[in-house]
């Protein structure tokens, strides 16, 4: 369950809420006063290094994408040479803002004669005027979040052993970390969000979210990103948002664009000439199509009472075939109701026969869809 967990040993190094705080202890060659120590996987200790949080997506790119909330590991310039600088990714300061000074974690490159700033990300900016920049560190390496810590459905009993670092089951910050314990109803605002204020704000800053399960015990319901208090991390379990939750829903959110989509396929269906307006179930349960329901979905009738295929039900197969697309398998019930439902969700909670005559319509029509 810890294939991803990094196995370096746990050292403490200082770290920086953000660029600019990074970069001025680095020039003057004294602890800031918002300096603080953090617990991070190292190979060995060095006085040379610091740690930041990576701000933006400039620099998600390539074979090591540095994402936003990543912690950089960053080793001092001052007596590096310039080769050890070249085509390395370095925190460095341009001329330019009201405090003097403008920020960048970009990749350091030489053209011939020529220096450049470049992002990793295409859609990000690159610096060619390179007059008064300073490059202060260099980045070494990357920690994600995600790769701290046991896979997401974990259970949690020795919290220090499972995270390698001084842990209690209290809400804020544990060795520079950030946790959020679920412990009483009502915290989860859904299935995917958990409200959360600590103290003090950290820009990009990320959380470790568990819920507090039976025996003592913690769930891990992943690394949580906030923004307003409110915590995003991957929908819990149902027996999670049943105990901790604040809603009868278990169903997950729709991702953008499916519900748009879904519309489009009734729009088609119901545009077919009248001999073709009936979808089939691959067992040979046929429905005709009776036209449009209140809320934009599909009214059907066959050998049962009319009912109604709605937008949502159609929105997940639509959500369900492009996971196929991109991961492979099988477009089928179950796949549908594995992204739909939070895991653990019985089948008596879900509207499993809807996804059957939702799967049949999108599959008479999706392939003349553009």
């Amino acid at each position: 369950m810890r294939s991803n967990v990094v196995v370096l040993p746990r050292r403490q190094i200082v770290a920086y809420p953000d660029l600019r705080a990074a970069a001025g202890y680095a020039q003057v060659e004294h602890t800031a006063h918002d300096a603080e120590p953090i617990v991070l996987p190292l190979a060995a200790d060095d006085p040379d290094l610091f740690a930041v949080r990576a701000s933006g997506s400039s620099m998600d790119g390539g074979d090591a994408p540095l994402r936003d909330g990543d912690w950089a590991v960053m080793r001092y310039a001052r007596g590096l040479p310039a080769d050890a600088l070249v085509n390395r990714a370095v925190l460095a300061q341009l001329p330019g803002d009201a405090e003097g000074g403008l920020y960048q974690i970009k990749r350091l490159l030489r053209h011939g004669a020529a220096w450049s700033l470049a992002s990793d990300n295409p859609d990000g900016p690159t610096f060619f005027e390179l007059d008064g920049v300073v490059p202060i560190a260099r980045l070494e390496h990357v920690v994600r979040p995600e790769d701290l810590c046991s896979s997401v459905g974990t259970v949690v009993g020795d919290l220090s052993a499972a995270f390698g670092i001084n842990v209690t089951p209290t809400s804020g910050r544990h060795d520079g970390h950030l946790f959020v314990f679920i412990d009483r109803k009502g915290m989860l605002e859904a299935p995917d969000r958990v409200r959360f204020a600590p103290r003090g704000t950290r820009p990009a800053e990320t959380a470790f979210v568990l819920a507090e399960a039976a025996q003592g015990n913690w769930r891990y319901c992943g690394v949580g990103r906030g923004e307003d208090g409110v915590w995003t991390m991957p929908s819990v379990d149902h027996a999670t948002w049943k105990r901790w939750g604040d809603g009868r829903d278990v169903s997950r959110e729709l991702p953008a664009g499916a519900l748009s989509r879904a519309q489009e396929a009734c729009d088609a269906l119901l545009a077919l000439p009248e001999a073709e307006r009936w979808i089939e179930q691959p067992g040979g349960a046929r429905a005709n199509l009776v036209g449009r329901a209140g809320k934009g979905g599909l009214r059907i009738e066959g050998s049962f009472k009319p009912r109604t295929v709605s937008l949502i039900d159609l929105g997940w197969v639509v959500a369900a075939s492009v996971d196929v697309a991109e991961r492979g398998g099988l477009l089928d019930e179950e796949r549908v109701n594995r992204a739909r439902y939070l895991e653990g969700t019985p089948k008596g909670s879900t509207r499993w026969i809807d996804t059957q005559w939702a799967l049949a319509a999108w599959t008479k029509i999706a392939p003349s869809l553009p």
